[in-house]
């Protein structure tokens, strides 16, 4: 059952050696104070806000619907995720993404304020998603809109004082670095890779 030949020996590694390596970038809590700060929109808003108080990964965030959300227990709950590949709902990525987690006070009131618009504007359905109602909002608009927000924020700022250009993912990034500057809250490895869905 052994093998004659090593299948490999012919593949040559590709060694990218001028290829800058991309670094991890994250919003200190002031960058994205000043960040939220100008988001005027309702929906948008209670979006950027959930990825970055929570670590959800974008996917899991449009997936969400109202049942989702505890706003007694003050926790969301990941089983699902949105697809962008295939634009369906699906599992999650892996079994350590099934989560319950609990949300902050600033985000409980956000959603719950966003809850009430949608209930007098949109008609409010548990079965419906929390942003976008009958149908998920398009990756590309959100990825959109916040590349906006952020022009405008840094547009109202002297140089020395604009924010990070980040990507929509790199909100988790901020999420992680958060707790992980505040472990003597009680935050431990453990308790931050089980929060982001990451393997323990």
């Amino acid at each position: 059952g052994y093998l004659e030949y090593n299948p490999m020996s012919k593949i040559t590694r590709d060694i990218r050696k001028n290829e800058q390596t991309k670094e991890m970038l994250f919003w200190e809590p002031a960058d994205f104070e000043k960040f939220i700060n100008e988001v005027d929109h309702a929906m948008y808003r209670s979006a950027f806000m959930t990825l970055y108080y929570m670590g959800i990964r974008r996917g899991e965030m449009l997936a969400l619907t109202w049942n989702d959300i505890d706003f007694q227990g003050k926790t969301i709950t990941i089983n699902k995720t949105f697809s962008t590949k295939t634009n369906v709902i699906t599992t999650p990525k892996t079994k350590n993404s099934y989560r319950t987690i609990t949300m902050p006070k600033v985000l409980i009131e956000e959603l719950f304020q966003w809850k009430n618009r949608v209930e007098e504007f949109i008609g409010y359905d548990k079965n419906g998603f929390v942003f976008g109602n009958d149908k998920v909002i398009a990756v590309e608009t959100l990825r959109r809109k916040f590349n906006e927000y952020i022009q405008l924020t840094n547009s109202k700022q002297r140089p020395e004082n604009q924010i990070p250009v980040i990507r929509i993912h790199d909100l988790r990034h901020s999420h992680a670095s958060y707790l992980i500057n505040n472990m003597s809250a009680g935050f431990t490895d453990f308790d931050i890779a089980k929060r982001l869905g990451d393997t323990v």
